[in-house]
């Protein structure tokens, strides 16, 4: 592996950067739920599960609560188990004490927290308290909502303090929540896998491409016991794919294309791992990857369109 990650970081160096990423986005509010019912708790965390198409950043996200008096609340966020489709785990949280007394129900804010949701990915977005206090929600109908960058799939009950893991299967209460995002140009998914002996795998990146830090990518639900290959494209990927055993292949095979065969971890996982110097004149730089399951018939991913930044 540090053979593997020493040749990435060489290909990542050497691709010419090709623009700067520093193109000011509107920001975008979506509201989740609404006020026609409401419960109240203490010692509980309440959220809403969405299934993301398009990255965005979000900036912050609010809940609308009746917080009686002083109060410290957790915001936080889960990101998927890669490995387990209904398994998702805690990839941050942070604490905003305020303090309600008197002010009825009202908008309670994360402040700013800029936090990556990425295309081909799912994530838990919530808050949770200790005290017992009133929130609110509506019931709709899990994974038919959609939203701007994807699809609503669920609420979320957690308990407090926060537990590492947390499962989400279909809970129909749809949080008030707002969330406030722009457009995250920097990840971009490509097409559509396609596998000739159960569901097809997916290529996501699990973190995005931030300069100075690793680029996790992996493969979602399509992993067994087999190796996958990881091709790597010095350019963006193409728009009109080439066809390969009834796949798509969207990489541009007349370039030189790096390949990587990385083997099935101990949690079911398939992962590659690229660290990114830490080179301000890597902004810009572009790159596409796109992944085979080597099993006894070759399943094909869909591709990532990655830029560093």
């Amino acid at each position: 592996m540090k053979v593997v990650r020493s040749v990435v970081r060489s290909v990542v160096c050497a691709v010419v950067a090709t623009a700067a990423i520093a193109v000011p986005i509107a920001a975008q509010t979506i509201t989740l739920g609404g006020t026609n019912r409401s419960g109240a708790g203490s010692m509980v965390g309440k959220g809403n599960a969405i299934s993301v198409n398009k990255s965005v950043m979000v900036h912050s996200f609010e809940m609308y609560m009746d917080i009686p008096g002083v109060e410290t609340l957790t915001f936080y966020v889960y990101q998927h188990d890669v490995a387990t489709k209904q398994s998702f785990k805690l990839v941050k949280s942070w604490n905003v004490k305020v303090n309600g007394t008197g002010l009825g129900s009202k908008w309670y804010s994360s402040g700013f927290n800029a936090t990556y949701l990425l295309c081909g990915n799912s994530y838990i977005l919530g808050v949770s308290w200790p005290g017992m206090n009133k929130y609110y929600f509506d019931v709709k109908a899990c994974t038919q909502e959609k939203l701007p960058f994807g699809t609503w799939l669920s609420g979320s009950t957690v308990a407090h303090p926060l537990p590492p893991r947390e499962s989400v299967w279909c809970d129909g209460a749809m949080y008030y929540q707002r969330i406030t995002t722009t457009a995250l140009s920097t990840v971009n998914c490509v097409g559509t896998g396609c596998s000739t002996s159960g569901p097809a795998p997916r290529l996501l990146a699990s973190t995005a491409p931030v300069i100075g830090t690793t680029l996790k990518i992996d493969v979602a639900f399509g992993a067994l016991p087999t190796p996958t290959a990881f091709l790597l494209s010095p350019t963006r990927a193409l728009t009109n794919p080439i066809p390969l055993f009834g796949c798509s292949i969207w990489l541009d095979l007349r370039l030189p294309v790096l390949t990587f065969v990385i083997p099935v971890n101990g949690s079911g996982e398939v992962t590659l791992n690229i660290p990114i110097p830490l080179n301000p004149n890597l902004r810009g730089t572009r790159f596409a990857v796109q992944a085979g399951v080597l099993r006894p018939n070759l399943d094909i991913t869909n591709a990532l369109d990655l830029t560093l930044f």
